[in-house]
């Protein structure tokens, strides 16, 4: 990923840091606050200085913006305001020093310099001062003493003169002079020196400290004004702590304050008390009176009336202190008194009101409000055994009451914090109004508060920013009475409580309804409905094994697990309510068994208590830890140990869940033993072919056979295999599907006809019945749907879950280099890993999958697997399989020259990959190239092959990243060869781009017509490895435009850089009116099947606008007759309608029209400049034509990072004018455009062009630029085992699904430019590149909103977004949410006797187009031969499409399928928590129906041998329709064709009215149906 390298301007300080706004008493400058030593103000600072603790415990991070006086400075005078500059001679001097005009350079500026001179001598010439003043203070110290002692000298000598009386004056001897005064000096001269000089010398030391104490709080001043803000509040914080907890303080008494008695009437003992609050003594206890009493000066007019205002109505008019008029008393007019907040009338308690009494329009309609009018109040002081629900209902008291509103109450949350301290827990009460917060501020704010569980709550204005998802909840969602809830919670707990088992069991039910008891243990075991997680719970603890198949394992575990010292290990099964089928019970009396039948088997997980008591959860494959569950064993058998408890469970499941209860007469129990048979099993399977022993594993893991049936068939099979080896797999699915018929699903089928030859009802009889059955229908004749398009290829499927196995195919897949290099297709297997819910797998915080994976699936992928009886290597994957857990295996096996192959074997053929034999991820890359689905072309020859030179930047940026040029003589010959592998020869013009592999090499070639005859361009950003292979595969062209759609992340982007909101919506509508439209005609139903790519498997558009213009048929037509509707229309319709909506609702997939969708590519001609693109859009069959020119802004999927949408402009260039339906990018500047959107690059990515001016960003931002994570290398050369390290890495740590949900989420509340979603887009690009660089993202560095309600619009399918899990986004992407209108719909089964599919008017509108005129055969019941014909191919086809059916189920179960509406419209129903996994089962369900469908259409064609070249050309692309109508010139040839598909549609009719509810024969008849219209228009072309 390219890097935009900018040079930053570093930007100066504005100057010294300021000081502290705030000193100690007493050390404040003139001017400053000084802090004060009151505990109330202490108190108050140490309450502001605390904050606001945000949701979830996280510190509020706010900008210092305190008022703050700065101290007074000495400004330097600036001598002139310009600057001179002279050029003058520069020299280097030996020892490296610069020396300008002679003089050294000291590299500083002449106003530093004098600037730092003037410092200097400022400082030189104060220490000269404080020198020269110590010296004067020592002289004048050393003078006096001086002085001293030689005027007592001299006083011995002149002692009667007259200085003598002075002298002894001045040397104390004054008792001599003055005897009426009491004097001793003079006494000691020497002792009274040396008194004198200790004192003098004290003097001097208090004089040094001082002026030591004053350089320390100096120094203590600069670094505090050094400090952050937060240190120096912490600091104060926690003197001002110290000092109030070493000052004592009493608790005051019942009027305490009323005892003072005054200092001057106290004695001198008050004044040594430190704690001046301690009560006075009284001479009488107030609180002994009565409550009238307990009052100042009672009896007298000047007593007090009240204590506190807590208890009284302090309502009065308006005009109070909250109020806008006059306070007057009395009444309810604004003028006439009322409330002393807002002006509304007194509401007394048992009196009725108006509605309309006098309230604030505000708190009416807070919904009115914007968001900024809206307030969080921060609460202290909270109770420690005070709950949120306590708060709740104590507030409800109040602001349930005027002047707030009371009609609907006015809804507010409490949220309290986990923090706490010796004072009370903290929280945060959220308003939806500033008025309703002014208001309960005005009266409970500051220290009023009022007490909830005995501690008095505190209010104050929370500085914390308002939560709008908060806001938006409160406003759009009633008032809860928390007392309700309350009751509902112990409601449900009571109703969630467990009930003990006496007995257990897992098994399954069979046909007969029998329960086969599999798998049991002996121990406590509980079951219980859990309401909250809204799923069954099936506990169990201390097992000691008791099972029928193997126990030694598990007895082991118990061993293990009971000697351990740590609490009992539990093991859970949990039943999701849509697992469940019913619950069963037994018609006896007083029986204490039910059953819970379920279609899947429940998750499993178990709970491992450590030694410190904290419960790890984590999932595991079984029942039996450490092993797999007998297959089938979904249900549970609950023997309860009272009536009582089975009542009320039976009850919970059926009310809570919805669960239904059938009680049935009897269920017979009977205990299964299939394990002596599995060894037999898999010997029987290694002896037959491959497909045979695959279909015979797969009927034994969907539960058809078991393995005691199959070893019972054993010589039966072996003798088919030798007998009819082309047949028997044919006739073992036709035996497996008979088989299949006596379930669930028996009616949903056509019956065949059955020989009526009598025989037992033996597996051995009922095989050879089939076989019997089988050859008889061979011998009439038909045809076999088979494929034919060699880039599709059929292969065979193990899906892997937690607790079973299920085997798929062979299905019709896309094909890929090795499996069209190597053949053998049997020979590959395809595994993929997948949750019980067809999800991938993912762990979470408090549930771990690490064991799951090492238990699990590690073994497969080191050991490998065994299927069929063979075993199976893993080889490789795709990256696109990677994504999805799929990996491929394969086997050994020789090839047609005899060489043995394995899967080591193939990985070396496939090139050269010592470059990266020390980094397994990207070496896993690499292979994965020749996995990737491809069509093949043609080979390309060696001496074709150029190698050029990637084109960059000035500064080293790659901007030809993955493209080059190709000739337009090989690509002609590579789009010729493409379209023979796709059975089309109709002549397309070529593409101007293609997606390539050709060895080890990938990437997009662009047409060149300079390039002179055929050669391809390949620079070393293509060249991956090296590699023999020279086959040009193809894996995407740009032979059309792809449609333009919005995505969430894009609206998210759009609105934050300023696009029109409002024309997104109308965008919206369009598309909402377009679903609903489906109804409305065929002509609108095929538009819009057309623009969504629905029902293309079955051509749907083209069937409908045939049936408009040549049937002249309509939903509803004009003359009054009746119109078309099927059922299976309808509910075809009905689909489509909910799948539009529903992408619309999830995914805001919203289509933006003329906006594109192209494949990006490098311009080789260097005729753009930076910034400017080009691009020309042509659809031949939509009239498309359209030259790109203007402002145009280009992204890419997906959108994470501000910058991925840019503006560019489109222009126009002739040497470009060959190119269609791609973007060509500039390759100048520094970086390439492509890297700008998302890190995207040339080698195949699309970008989309939206041409909506009113979509255009009003502003955008800086592209993200990311540093890459390294790679992650091995310091041995790395083989298969690395490889599987990492996919497991990869597995368990692949965060791009969870990053981009996290992003909306930030997004939603702050914004995608704050710095939790440009960290995420961060993480995005990294763990995007995880694949190739083996370095996951840390789950713990990514920022996480932990406990908070998701927005509205993240809600899944099937959830409640009105629950408390969400809140409704204020944003676009909740207003595009809730507006769509979709509700769940299934397609029901039909159960009505008459047929479903309205035949007779379809037939009555053929009769009436005038066959005869056309030269096409009457509508009369076709010959027996041909009637025999067209029966078995329904046949055949009803078995494929209810194979397709069965393979696309949510829950994989045998005896649940799609509907047939569903794969006609090419959709599914069913809510799936990976929409990613059911857009993958979508293409794969619409890629095999097309196959049957296009064998079908084949098989109805005539078989004449002139016409077989012909015939092979019977395909249509994906666009279009009427692709055969080149084939449909000679009358004859269409009134056969025509001849054979009327029987089609008359055997298909005549199916419904015997069975209307048949699954297939209406679908069939739509292909017979589209087969007459389309040879209908081409016979009236001949005419």
């Amino acid at each position: 990923m390219s890097t935009i390298l900018a040079t930053q301007v570093r930007k100066h300080a504005k100057g010294p840091a300021r000081a502290a706004g705030r000193y100690w008493k007493g050390k404040a400058p003139k001017g400053a606050t000084a802090v004060s030593d009151s505990d109330e103000e202490e108190e108050q600072q140490a309450s502001g200085e605390e904050g606001d603790v945000p949701m979830g415990g996280e510190h509020d991070v706010e900008e210092d913006q305190e008022e703050e006086e700065e101290l007074p400075t000495k400004t330097l005078p600036v001598k002139s305001s310009k600057i001179n500059v002279t050029l003058r001679d520069v020299a280097i001097s030996q020892d490296g020093k610069v020396i300008v005009a002679g003089r050294e350079e000291s590299g500083r500026t002449a106003h530093e310099t004098e600037r730092d001179a003037i410092a200097n001598e400022a400082e030189e010439m104060q220490k000269q001062r404080e020198l020269a003043a110590e010296e004067r203070k020592k002289e004048s110290h050393n003078l006096v003493a001086e002085s001293i002692r030689r005027e007592l000298a001299e006083s011995e000598e002149c002692s009667y003169c007259t200085c003598f009386l002075r002298l002894r004056m001045i040397a104390g001897e004054k008792e001599d002079i003055i005897p009426d005064v009491d004097d001793t000096d003079g006494l000691d001269p020497e002792a009274e020196f040396e008194a004198w000089r200790l004192r003098e010398l004290g003097r001097i030391k208090k004089e040094k400290e001082e002026e030591l104490r004053r350089e320390e709080e100096r120094e203590e001043i600069e670094r505090r004004r050094a400090l952050p803000e937060e240190q120096r509040m912490k600091e104060d914080l926690e003197r001002a702590k110290k000092s109030r907890e070493e000052k004592p303080k009493g608790q005051q008494k019942f009027l305490q304050k009323y005892w003072h008695k005054g200092a001057f009437h106290q004695d001198d003992e008050i004044l040594k008390r430190h704690d001046y609050t301690e009560a006075t003594e009284s001479t009488m206890d107030v609180s002994l009176l009565p409550k009238v009493m307990q009052v100042k000066n009672f009896g007298k007019r000047s007593r007090t009336k009240y204590t506190h205002l807590l208890d009284q109505d302090t309502t009065v008019g308006t005009g109070g202190f909250g109020g806008t008029g006059s306070a007057k008393s009395g009444g309810f007019s604004t003028e006439g008194g009322g409330c002393f907040l807002c002006g509304g009338p007194h509401l007394k308690k048992g009196r009725n009101y108006p509605d309309e009494y006098p309230v604030l329009p505000a708190l009416m309609a807070p919904h009115r409000l914007p968001a900024k009018q809206r307030m969080d109040i921060y609460m202290t002081r909270v109770a420690l055994a005070a709950g949120e629900d306590d708060v709740k209902i104590a507030l409800a008291k109040v602001l349930h009451r005027p002047p707030f509103p009371i009609n609907p109450l006015l809804n507010f949350d409490v949220f309290i914090f986990r923090r706490y301290d010796s004072r009370g827990k903290t929280g945060i009460l959220s308003l939806p109004t500033v008025e309703a917060g002014h208001i309960f501020l005005r009266s409970y704010g500051g220290s009023s508060g009022f007490h909830v569980k005995g501690s008095r709550i505190c209010f104050q204005t929370s500085k914390k920013p308002v939560d709008q998802s908060k806001v938006e909840r409160l406003l759009s969602t009633p008032w809860q009475d928390p007392l309700v809830l309350q009751q509902e919670r112990e409601r449900m707990t009571d109703e969630s409580k467990p009930y003990d088992l006496a007995q257990f069991a897992f098994g399954r039910f069979l046909a007969d309804g029998k329960f086969v008891s599999e798998c049991t243990a002996q121990g406590v075991a509980e079951v219980a409905c859990d309401l909250e997680r809204r799923q069954v719970c099936f506990t169990f603890r201390k097992q000691q094994r008791h099972s029928q198949s193997g126990n030694g394992d598990f007895a082991l575990f118990i061993e293990r697990i009971t000697l351990s010292p740590s609490p009992d290990p539990v093991i859970s099964a949990l039943y999701h309510p849509s697992r469940i089928d019913a619950v069963l019970e037994s018609g006896e009396e007083d029986s204490p068994v039910i059953f819970l039948r379920a279609n899947v088997f429940p998750t499993f997980t178990l709970e491992m208590p450590n030694i410190l008591n904290r419960s790890l959860v984590s999932r595991i494959q079984g029942f039996i830890p450490g092993r797999s569950m007998p297959p089938g064993c979904f249900s549970l058998m609950c023997t309860f140990k009272s009536q009582s408890d089975r009542r009320a469970f039976v009850h919970a499941c059926s009310t809570r869940f919805h669960v239904r209860h059938t009680v049935l007469q009897n269920i017979p129990v009977i205990q299964g033993d299939d394990s002596s048979n599995e060894e037999e099993l898999h010997h029987l399977l290694s002896r037959l072919p491959f497909e045979v022993a695959f279909e015979v594993e797969k009927a034994v893991s969907n539960l058809t056979l078991t393995p005691t049936g199959v070893v019972k068939l054993q010589d039966k099979l072996l003798e088919l295999c030798e007998t009819h080896s082309e047949h028997v797999v044919a006739m073992l699915r036709k035996f497996i599907a008979c088989l299949e018929e006596n379930g669930p699903t028996r009616g949903r089928r056509r019956r065949r006809r059955r020989s009526n030859a009598p025989g037992g009802n033996s597996l051995v009889e009922r095989l050879k019945r089939t076989v019997d059955d089988f050859l008889a229908e061979q011998a009439s004749p038909k045809g076999k749907l088979a494929p034919s398009n060699t880039a599709a290829s059929y292969t065979f499927q193990l899906i892997l879950t937690p607790t079973r196995y299920i085997l798929e195919g062979p299905n019709a897949d896309q094909s890929n280099s090795v499996l069209r290099r190597f053949g053998n297709n049997e020979c590959f297997l395809r595994v993929s890993f997948q949750d019980e819910n067809r999800s991938k797998l993912r762990g979470g915080f408090d549930l771990s999958i690490s064991g799951l994976m090492a238990e699990r699936y590690r073994p497969v992928l080191v050991n490998g697997c065994q299927v069929a009886g063979r075993g199976y290597q893993l080889l490789g994957y795709s990256m696109s399989g990677l994504k999805e857990h799929s990996m491929w295996f394969v086997r050994p096996f020789r090839d047609a020259d005899g060489r043995e192959w394995d899967a080591n074997a193939i990985r070396n053929s496939l090139g050269d990959f010592s470059r990266l034999q020390h980094q397994p991820a990207r070496l896993g890359a690499r292979w994965s190239q020749a996995f990737s689905a491809t069509d093949p072309s043609i080979t390309v020859e060696s001496n074709e092959i150029r190698k050029i030179d990637d084109r960059k930047s000035p500064l080293g940026t790659v901007m030809t990243d993955g493209c080059s040029p190709i000739s337009t003589g090989l690509m002609r010959a590579i789009w010729k060869a493409y379209l023979g592998s796709k059975k089309q020869t109709k002549n397309k013009k070529h593409p101007s781009a293609l997606q390539f592999r050709l060895g080890g090499s990938k990437g997009m070639v662009v047409e060149d017509p300079t390039l002179d005859g055929k050669v391809v361009c390949l620079r070393p950003s293509q060249i991956k490895f090296d590699a023999d292979n020279r086959t040009f595969d193809i894996q995407a062209t740009s032979v059309k435009p792809k449609a333009m759609f919005l995505n969430r992340p894009l609206i998210a982007l759009l609105e934050h850089l300023g696009a029109d909101c409002n024309h997104i919506v109308e965008l919206q509508n369009a598309s909402i009116e377009e679903a609903n439209s489906l109804h409305n005609s065929l002509e609108d139903a095929s538009k819009v099947l057309q623009q969504h790519g629905l029902g293309a498997s079955f051509n749907l558009p083209s069937l409908f606008n045939n049936m408009r213009k040549i049937l002249h048929l309509d939903f509803e037509m004009e003359d009054g007759q009746e119109g078309y509707r099927s059922d299976l229309l309808a509910n075809a319709l009905q689909c489509s309608e909910t799948h539009v909506l529903r992408e619309l609702k999830y995914r805001a997939h919203i289509a933006v029209p003329g906006s594109f969708t192209l494949l990006g590519v490098s311009d080789e001609w260097d005729c753009l400049e930076e910034g400017e693109i080009y691009a020309t859009v042509s659809d031949d069959r939509k009239g498309i034509y359209e030259k790109i020119k203007g402002v145009v802004a280009i992204t890419r999927s997906p959108q994470i990072h501000p910058g991925d949408v840019q503006l560019v402009k489109a222009v126009r260039r002739r040497e470009l004018e060959h190119l269609t339906n791609v973007v060509v990018f500039s390759c100048r500047g520094n970086r390439p455009l492509a890297s700008c959107l998302g890190g995207g690059d040339l080698d195949g990515d699309d970008f989309n062009l939206i041409l909506d001016p009113k979509l255009h960003p009003k502003r955008t931002a800086i592209p993200g630029a990311y540093k890459s994570l390294p790679i992650k290398t091995t310091p041995h050369p790395c083989g298969i085992s690395d490889v599987v390290d990492f996919i497991f890495d990869y597995i368990e740590s692949d965060l791009v699904g969870q990053i981009s949900i996290m992003h909306l989420r930030f997004a939603d509340r702050n914004g995608p430019d704050c710095a939790d979603c440009l960290k995420l887009a961060e993480h995005a690009s990294h763990a995007v590149d995880f694949p190739k660089t083996g370095t996951p993202v840390k789950f713990q560095d990514i920022p996480k909103l932990k406990k908070q309600p998701k927005p509205d619009f993240l809600s899944h399918e099937g959830r409640d977004p009105t629950s408390d899990q969400f809140y409704p986004s204020p944003k676009l992407l909740g207003r595009l949410f809730r507006r769509v209108p979709l509700e769940h719909w299934a397609p029901e089964e039909w159960h009505e006797p008459n047929s479903p599919s309205k035949g007779e008017i379809v037939e009555d509108a053929l009769r009436r187009v005038g066959l005869y005129g056309l030269g096409l055969p009457a509508l009369d019941e076709p010959s027996e031969e041909l009637y025999e014909e067209m029966r078995c191919l329904l046949d055949e086809y009803c078995d494929q499409l209810t194979t397709i059916g069965k393979a696309h189920t949510l829950s994989k179960n045998k005896d649940i399928v799609v509907s047939e509406s569903e794969l006609v419209s090419g959709t599914l129903m069913a809510n799936w928590s990976d929409h990613h996994r059911r857009r993958e089962a979508v293409t794969a369900m619409n890629m095999q129906t097309h196959e049957l469908v296009r064998a079908v259409r084949f098989e109805i064609r005539a078989k004449e041998a002139d016409h077989q070249q012909d015939e092979n050309q019977d395909f249509w692309d994906e666009d279009g329709y009427d692709d055969e109508e080149d084939f449909y010139r000679e009358n004859r040839l269409i009134a056969e064709h025509f001849r054979r598909a009327w029987a089609a549609w008359y055997v298909a009719e005549e199916a419904l009215d015997d069975y209307p509810a048949a699954y297939g024969p209406q679908s069939f008849g739509f292909i017979a149906l589209g087969r007459m219209l389309e040879l209908i228009k081409a016979a009236r072309e001949l005419v």
